[in-house]
């Protein structure tokens, strides 16, 4: 699985860009920053609805990433006739871990 900044990531509407961060970053190449800062997971320049929406679906990312994974088990013993739907919700987990 792919490493990638932990959750949750907050979306911060600025002047003129919607910017979606995680964690703290409290060291920078093994340097400790005096004031830590949050990663910059994406950002939009230009707010309009498209944007916002794009910038909370991403910062909704790792929790529908965790919800898919808690789901899937279930709907496996579940549902097992929905075969499309479980394939296509594991291709989704893989696209996100790859």
């Amino acid at each position: 699985m792919s490493k990638y900044t932990k959750g949750p990531w907050e979306m911060k509407v600025e002047e003129q860009r919607i910017r979606i961060g995680g964690e703290l970053i409290k060291e920078h190449y093994g340097k400790n920053l005096k004031y830590p800062r949050q990663r910059v997971i994406g950002e939009t320049f230009g707010i309009d609805e498209e944007g916002l929406a794009n910038a909370r679906l991403i910062s909704a990312a790792p929790e529908l990433l965790e919800a898919c994974k808690q789901v899937l088990p279930i709907l496996i013993q579940y549902t097992p006739n929905k075969v499309g739907t479980l394939k296509q919700l594991k291709q989704a987990i893989a696209k996100a871990e790859e």
